[in-house]
């Protein structure tokens, strides 16, 4: 049965006058009680017999009566400022318990809990840094207990599941999550980094990320122009091993993702003969927004990009960059500029393959542009929604009809084969809805 928080009440009282020690001590001995039944709730052989007259001493100017009211009054207030605490207390969640009990003390005392600061706990063990927790976290699951500031790696030999928890990761110096990995990130909260050239996330050769939730940001974010980094620019998100983006994640550049030097996610290298195994960097966007960049996505050297799905939105030059291999599925790709920009450089890690078989994809200048064409590109359009007629890329047997406002890829069912020509089938398109845009008048160049 669940735990009648009758058993844990007291006297309503006035707080003002107690002192921050008098009350830290009052936060203690509440929630002594409140284990204690706690332990009797879910059949814990734990016995945590409250000592009211050390508690007494301890406070020294303080009477057991007193002591006994202040621990009522904090009990009522705490109640009535942390109902999720109650709700788990109620439901019998052990590990939610915990994990707000600890924030619930860090709100009452400004401590982070009463034997000191912890940053994560993993699978019942709380640990003062996220490093720590990292470490000690094979297959299991790492929850943030507080903000920290630290740089994170996860070496090759740990797979691990982290909960942001509501809190913040902020760099020290360096990439603020260095994967070389398997790493999952779920819960709300934010992973942050405000250094020069450095990223919030970095997935390294090798690694594997798949993120589920969470803010990604480079909140100081100061590119100010294809030419001007405002001496703190670099991509939030770098990926040179395989990343998966599901829904609920959200990446953007500076607090209003106005930045306009670096590229948001970069999949790939930029300089490819750096890339010495010759891997692939393979990432696959299912859903979530990424918004800002000079670049909303740039898939680079040795880059292999999917979007089945999610929002790709208000970059300064093109929504999505391809040098090598991206196919579209689905999603909202918009952009002020040119939405969805090929090119080619070589036949090795840029080749400009760009295949489009859904989405809505909207530019004001242009949806689509090929800069490579006459140097090995190549563009195949199957289907998707556009803002523009993009009949120079539809592919045969496929033609562009209206729809609304806008443009839409179709099978062309008056097409006729040539003989012995392999029959036209439907695309992989997740396309559900037109997109809207606004007209605006520039004139779209690409950067790096």
């Amino acid at each position: 049965m669940p735990i009648s928080l009758s058993d844990y009440s007291w006297p309503i009282a006035d707080l003002t006058t107690i002192s921050r020690a008098d009350l830290h001590i009052a936060v203690l001995m509440f929630l002594e009680n409140v284990k204690l039944g706690y332990a009797k709730h879910v059949g814990l052989n734990k016995e945590i017999v409250p000592d009211y007259q050390e508690l007494q001493e301890a406070a020294k100017d303080t009477n057991a009566t007193d002591l006994e009211k202040q621990i009522g009054d904090l009990f009522n207030s705490f109640a009535k400022d942390h109902s999720d605490l109650i709700k788990n207390l109620s439901t019998g969640n052990k590990e939610e318990f915990e994990i707000l009990l600890d924030k619930a003390l860090n709100d009452v005392t400004g401590d982070q809990s009463a034997d000191g600061a912890y940053a994560a706990i993993v699978a019942g063990v709380k640990y003062q840094t996220l490093a720590e927790a990292v470490a000690n976290s094979n297959n299991k699951i790492i929850k943030l207990l507080a903000d920290v500031i630290e740089d994170i790696i996860i070496p090759a030999d740990i797979e691990t599941t982290l909960n942001l928890n509501g809190y913040t990761i902020t760099n020290k110096e360096s990439h603020t999550i260095t994967n070389k990995g398997n790493l999952t990130v779920v819960g709300t909260g934010t992973v942050d980094n405000v250094t020069h050239q450095k990223s919030a996330l970095f997935n390294d050769v090798g690694g594997t990320v798949v993120l589920e939730n969470g803010l990604f940001n480079r909140s100081k974010e100061n590119g100010q122009s294809a030419s001007d980094s405002g001496g703190n620019s670099y991509y939030t998100i770098l990926n040179h091993g395989d990343m998966t983006i599901n829904d609920d994640v959200v990446i953007s550049q500076g607090k209003d993702s106005e930045g306009k030097f670096s590229s948001l996610i970069d999949n790939g290298w930029y300089d490819g003969n750096n890339n010495t195994t010759k891997t692939e960097s393979t990432l696959t966007i299912n859903g979530g927004k990424m918004i800002g960049g000079l670049i909303a996505v740039k898939n680079d050297d040795f880059g292999v990009l999917t979007v089945n799905g999610g929002e790709i939105l208000n970059c300064a030059q093109n929504s999505i960059l391809n040098w090598n291999v991206a196919t579209i599925n689905g999603g909202t790709i918009a952009c002020d500029k040119i939405a969805v920009y090929n090119d080619y450089c070589d036949a090795e890690s840029d080749k400009g393959i760009l295949t489009i078989n859904g989405g809505k994809i909207s530019g004001t200048i242009a949806d689509i542009k090929d800069n490579g064409a006459s140097k090995g590109s190549s563009v195949t359009v199957v289907g998707g929604t556009y803002y523009h007629d993009v009949s120079n890329f539809v592919s045969e047997g496929y033609k562009v009809v209206p729809y609304g406002n806008k443009f839409k890829v179709v099978v062309d069912e008056d097409y006729k084969p040539e003989t012995n020509s392999e029959p036209l089938v439907e695309n992989n398109s997740t396309e559900t809805t037109e997109p809207t845009n606004s007209e605006v008048n520039d004139n779209g160049s690409v950067g790096s």
